[in-house]
């Protein structure tokens, strides 16, 4: 994962989007600076608390249907 994420910020940096990642590096250049593995660490941390939360709502809308 770290690998692919790496890949992911890499591209970012030469063609940035209108995504969260993308802003995540622009702060970088701006000053603000978070290195190569904080990046990675947080998008790494925001893809697993994404992929937690939207499990357990729908784990507990099946519960209750």
């Amino acid at each position: 994962m770290p690998a692919y994420l790496g890949t992911i910020i890499a591209e970012r940096r030469s063609v940035p989007r209108s995504d969260l990642i993308s802003a995540l590096v622009a702060v970088e250049e701006r000053g603000d600076i978070l290195s190569e593995k904080e990046l990675v660490v947080m998008c790494n941390l925001l893809l697993i608390a994404g992929h937690e939360t939207t499990a357990a709502a729908l784990t507990w809308t099946w519960y209750f249907l």
